[in-house]
């Protein structure tokens, strides 16, 4: 009788941690997209940077796209134009990605 309850506490002591290391990261917050996003919103004379923890995704219209929206704030440093200090604007970003088997496609919508 012991043996089965012991066995039983090992194995629920062991499938919490081994479910853990399987969480899926969201398509919307993969690095390889975030960089994407970056590059396309990188302006001249201007800071930008992407708010971590607010990226929203929903499924798109058609089956494997997914839209995702993240808030982004710029910091202006046009002195001369911003009254001799910088403007922190904060705006949102809105992008759909097509998943296929072997890539992702990034379509910017803003």
């Amino acid at each position: 009788m012991t043996r089965p309850l012991v066995a039983l506490i090992l194995l629920t002591l062991a499938a919490p941690a081994r479910a853990a290391e399987e969480i899926p990261v969201s398509p919307c917050a993969q690095p390889q997209v975030l960089l994407l996003v970056a590059e396309r919103i990188q302006r001249a004379g201007r800071l930008t940077q992407i708010e971590p923890g607010s990226i929203g995704e929903r499924p798109g219209g058609t089956p494997g796209t997914v839209r995702c929206a993240l808030r982004i704030h710029t910091i202006i440093y046009d002195t001369a134009g911003a009254g001799y200090r910088p403007l922190d604007e904060v705006t949102t970003f809105q992008f759909t990605l097509e998943l296929r088997k072997n890539a992702i496609f990034l379509s910017a919508a803003r």
